[in-house]
């Protein structure tokens, strides 16, 4: 079965006559560390300029582009008892790449220390955009060490 996607269209009075031509469209997508998404769609002449600006407005308050969004592919736990621990790492992943563990602790991000029940601190530090550096110290297996990871493009699965 074929699915035919919805045009919008846009009208104008011109010489006393309806005319109707299809309106264009513009999309931005964006996401903040916490999940939220924006969605700023611009429709008509100005669609493409009016989304972008909500598109910028947005980046102010932290969100990023989806298209920028790097991940380090690291599942963190956050509850009080498991926040900052490694629980698993993605197969190839830049997490992989950087020598990722699971069962490390993250114990600091970008030389600030985390403290301990502090949820989902770990894993939104990890939030950020593709390929920028991100500086963690762990704790492995009694011993501490330092990891920089550069946040890989995202991996959608199909």
């Amino acid at each position: 079965m074929r699915r035919i996607a919805p045009i919008l269209f846009s009208t104008a009075l011109l010489a006393g006559a309806m005319l109707c031509v299809p309106a264009a469209r513009a999309s931005v997508y964006l996401t903040n560390a916490r999940g939220a998404h924006a969605p700023c769609v611009g429709v008509g002449p100005i669609g493409g300029p009016a989304a972008e600006y909500c598109g910028r407005e947005f980046e102010k308050a932290g969100f990023l582009k989806d298209s920028a969004i790097g991940q380090s592919a690291l599942a963190l736990g956050t509850s009080d008892t498991d926040d900052g621990v490694v629980l698993r790492v993605e197969p190839m992943s830049a997490g992989a790449v950087a020598g990722f563990l699971a069962g490390e602790v993250i114990i600091a991000i970008d030389g600030q220390a985390i403290a301990r029940g502090a949820s989902e601190t770990a894993e939104e530090a990890t939030f950020g955009a593709r390929d920028e550096p991100l500086h963690l110290r762990v704790s492995r297996a009694g011993s501490e060490l330092n990891i920089t990871l550069a946040r890989g493009a995202r991996v959608v699965p199909e």
